[in-house]
C-alpha cells in the first residue's frame, strides 16, 4: 500500500492529462474498466489484457493511455520503449520457433501496473462524473 500512496499524486495529474473529457470530468463508466482490467490482470496476465484494452473502444483504450503515462513518469520504460504495448512486445524471446518471456522483467512491470492501475482508480474519484449517453 505504501507504494499505491507514493503513485497517488502522478496518478491525480496522468488522471487530469488523459483521463477527463472535454467538460473536465470522468466517464462514470471508468471506475468498472479498470476494475475489470486488473481482474483480467490476474485471470489473463498482463500481456492479453494489454493487447485486448489497447485494440478496445476508445474510451477503454484510455486504460492504456493512462497506464503508459504513469510508466513513463515513474520511469517504468524508456523514450525507445515508450508504450507498454512495445515494451512487453521487446520481452519476447524467439529462440528458433520457440517463444519465451523474460520472466523477471514482466513480473516487476505486472506488479508495478497492478499498483498504478489502482492508484489510478483511486485517483479518479476525485473528479466529477459524466453521465454515458444511451445510444
Amino acid at each position: 500500500m505504501k507504494t499505491i500512496n507514493k503513485l497517488l499524486p502522478t496518478a491525480i495529474k496522468v488522471a487530469e492529462d488523459k483521463l477527463l473529457d472535454d467538460n473536465q470530468k470522468i466517464d462514470e463508466k471508468m471506475n468498472g474498466y479498470f476494475s475489470s482490467f486488473g481482474a483480467s490482470i490476474l485471470s489473463a496476465g498482463l500481456l492479453p489484457t494489454v493487447i485486448f484494452y489497447n485494440q478496445a473502444d476508445k474510451e477503454k483504450a484510455k486504460i492504456i493511455t493512462a497506464l503508459n503515462e504513469m510508466c513513463l513518469k515513474e520511469r517504468k520504460l524508456s523514450k525507445d520503449e515508450n508504450t507498454l504495448p512495445k515494451y512487453l512486445k521487446s520481452l519476447i524471446e524467439i529462440e528458433g520457433k520457440v517463444y519465451k518471456m523474460k520472466m523477471d522483467e514482466l513480473t516487476k512491470i505486472e506488479n508495478f501496473v497492478k499498483e498504478a492501475c489502482i492508484a489510478l482508480k483511486l485517483a479518479i474519484r476525485i473528479f466529477p462524473k459524466a453521465k454515458t449517453k444511451n445510444k
